[in-house]
């Protein structure tokens, strides 16, 4: 059985990654992660399951990572087991054309969620990370990278590179994803970018490839087998690997 944490759950890929890990009998907990508890009532309307747990997290502001920290470890939410799975999911995207004037805060706040508040959220957590590997050989990081961030694929329907400040900082995160999976090798925490792939949410648009039960169905399909073999790559929700 696998613990799970997953930050931007409140809508879409997040919503519904909570909603297929507890449909796994194979999954022990699932601790969701959202900015405002009061505005997440779809996320509230999934309690009744014993093993769900809420916690209030930005991602964007530190006191807030490390009050969702303290609250899991002061109400023994993973018990002795740490914790196996950290999902970075929280994103956000505005589109950034070439050849529009430059909207420095836009970039700006897509590098503040995508990249930094990726790093301080896994920094903050990883000692629950730690404590699942010492019990059980391994833990794992995914980063919720997008296809949009690899630099040799084609694009598709996306094709133009309209969404430049948004690629940029997926990028960007991959090379996060890279840096940590060599670093904590040796301490077992595997880390491995995930594209959801072009998904019917608010970001994606009605007119998006796939639904998002297909998105977390691979998404927590590939999460429940993943080895550290699988560190350091980057793969589509379906398990197929992207290249960079």
């Amino acid at each position: 059985k696998r613990s799970v944490f997953i930050t931007g759950c409140n809508r879409g890929i997040g919503l519904g990654l909570v909603k297929e890990f507890l449909n796994n009998h194979n999954v022990s907990v699932v601790i969701a992660g959202t900015r405002n508890l009061a505005n997440a009532g779809d996320l509230l309307s999934l309690g009744d399951d014993p093993r769900l747990h809420f916690v209030e997290i930005d991602v964007q502001k530190e006191e807030t990572i490390k009050t969702a920290f303290t609250k899991i470890k002061a109400e023994n939410l993973l018990g002795e087991s740490g914790l196996d799975v950290l999902i970075n999911n929280a994103g956000i995207c505005f589109p950034l054309n070439v050849d529009a004037p430059i909207d420095r805060e836009g970039v700006r706040v897509n590098w503040d969620v995508n990249c930094t508040g990726t790093i301080a959220v896994t920094q903050n957590f990883k000692p629950l990370l730690l404590k699942a590997a010492a019990r059980k050989g391994s833990a794992y990081v995914i980063n919720m990278s997008s296809i949009m961030a690899s630099m040799t694929n084609t694009f598709g329907p996306m094709g133009e590179r309209h969404m430049t400040g948004y690629s940029m900082s997926k990028a960007a995160l991959n090379m996060l994803t890279r840096c940590l999976s060599m670093g904590w090798k040796d301490e077992h925490i595997g880390v491995t970018s995930i594209s959801p792939g072009w998904v019917q949410t608010e970001m994606g648009g009605e007119g998006a490839e796939i639904s998002v039960e297909e998105s977390a169905e691979g998404l927590v399909r590939f999460a429940m087998i993943m080895t550290e073999e699988h560190s350091g790559k980057y793969y589509n929700y379906d398990g197929t690997e992207i290249e960079w």
